[in-house]
């Protein structure tokens, strides 16, 4: 990331115009990152963040800033208050699929996003990489249609515990609400369920049990046994009314 200025002779043509181009277009994205960005590397405990000059302007300078994540590999990231668009987010997102899989924790608040932003995270979510547990992307401008596209890939997801989202965006409550069900449903897996589940020899989970729990573990142990290959739920003592014995029959089904 240090080398930004290259002189090619472009008489010369033994280059390959393409490599030369590519060359160059890499210089300058150095060049961004040398003179605007100047990266710092932040470690604590087992987070790394890359923070950046507080006078650089990240949305002007995203694929040099996209650079630095590739190589630095961070698994913590926090850009606010930056006008990051969703052509931006889409970047990042293809980022994410690529070479920043171990991820934890991702903040975005305060920008521009839309629903195609919310749209390219969402496929990312939908992986249910297991390090990634914390997103925040609140005031922004997500409609009820990205916020569907969230609530689909978390329906995929057992490992995103934080999710930071209505606030600010243009959601509906009763969206909002299946969002942090959605988002509760995984914080109960990951301190209830998955620590006691032991597998059988075909690497499937005999029996779940959640006893006396009350309703709002219900999404818990359905998702558990829809994401977790679970043979067996036992669900005694829940106060289950018909509403949830209509969930039940719908994943039965």
């Amino acid at each position: 990331m240090t080398l930004y200025k290259v002189d090619l002779d472009e008489t010369d043509r033994s280059f390959d115009m393409s490599l030369a181009n590519s060359v160059v277009s890499e210089a300058l994205l150095n060049r961004g990152i040398q003179k605007y960005l100047k990266p710092e590397e932040r470690n604590m405990k087992e987070i790394l963040q890359i923070i950046f000059d507080p006078e650089a302007k990240v949305a002007e300078h995203i694929d040099s800033v996209i650079k630095v994540w590739r190589i630095k590999k961070p698994n913590y990231i926090e850009v606010c208050d930056e006008n990051l668009i969703d052509e931006h987010i889409i970047k990042f997102a293809d980022l994410l699929q690529d070479h920043l899989s171990h991820i934890r924790r991702i903040i975005l608040r305060r920008n521009l996003i839309g629903d195609a932003g919310a749209e390219a995270l969402a496929k990312f979510i939908a992986r249910n990489e297991k390090d990634f547990t914390y997103l925040e992307i609140s005031r922004n401008r997500i409609s009820d249609k990205g916020a569907t596209k969230i609530l689909e890939a978390l329906r995929k997801n057992t490992r995103l515990t934080t999710m930071l989202i209505d606030f600010g965006n243009d959601i509906n409550h009763r969206l909002a609400r299946k969002l942090e069900a959605e988002v509760k449903a995984n914080g109960h897996i990951e301190s209830l369920v998955r620590g006691s589940l032991i597998p059988d020899n075909n690497e499937s989970f005999c029996k779940l049990s959640i006893r006396d729990k009350g309703r709002e573990f219900l999404r818990c142990a359905l998702k558990s046994v829809e994401m977790l290959n679970i043979l067996e739920l036992e669900l005694c003592d829940n106060l289950l009314a018909f509403p949830e014995a209509r969930k039940i029959a719908y994943i039965l089904r």
